[in-house]
């Protein structure tokens, strides 16, 4: 039937994986609905985040719904009476952390598990890409953090503009 697991292949055709779009959609539905609306706007700001900061290497959006999925059912990032500035700080620094033993270890990138069937599915991320997210994680880290405890407001903008492209917060 059309809720049960689906088998597709990944990027490079060799390996097919399998994935469970219905389940997860509805699981994805039910944490947002558990926290505040908040949880798929996340989603889309930190791919809006991956599209603006990476020309080359990106990580695949599914990988990113899930990381930023774990996050939030994990409790590593909590939304209750934060911001959508606070909550995207708060993923950057969950990724730089959870991930920097994997950056320390050469050769090795981190697993993201599927929500739904717990499989890797970032087990071909390369490593050039995953270094190159990283950078991009903590370059952004950083203004992000600036921004936030910015009180000069044409500065948090600016900083802002680092991190999600100069379209946003237009000065006209």
């Amino acid at each position: 039937g059309i809720d049960k697991p689906l088998t597709i292949p990944d990027r490079d055709w060799s390996r097919w994986v399998e994935t469970h779009p219905l389940g997860y959609a509805d699981k994805l539905s039910e944490l947002n609905g558990k926290h505040q609306d908040k949880v798929v706007p996340l989603i889309k700001l930190v791919k809006h985040w991956r599209d603006v900061q990476m020309c080359y290497r990106r990580p695949k959006s599914y990988w990113l719904e899930c990381l930023v999925y774990h996050l939030i059912d994990d409790g590593k990032v909590t939304t209750k009476r934060r911001s959508y500035a606070e909550l995207f700080q708060l993923v950057l620094a969950s990724i730089a952390q959870d991930f920097r033993q994997d950056l320390e270890k050469e050769g090795k990138v981190p697993e993201i598990l599927d929500p739904m069937l717990g499989n890797n599915v970032a087990h071909n991320w390369e490593r050039a890409a995953f270094e190159t997210f990283m950078r991009r994680i903590d370059e952004s880290l950083g203004w992000a953090e600036r921004a936030i405890a910015e009180d000069d407001e044409e500065k948090a903008v600016e900083l802002w503009q680092k991190v999600f492209g100069e379209e946003w917060f237009p000065t006209e």
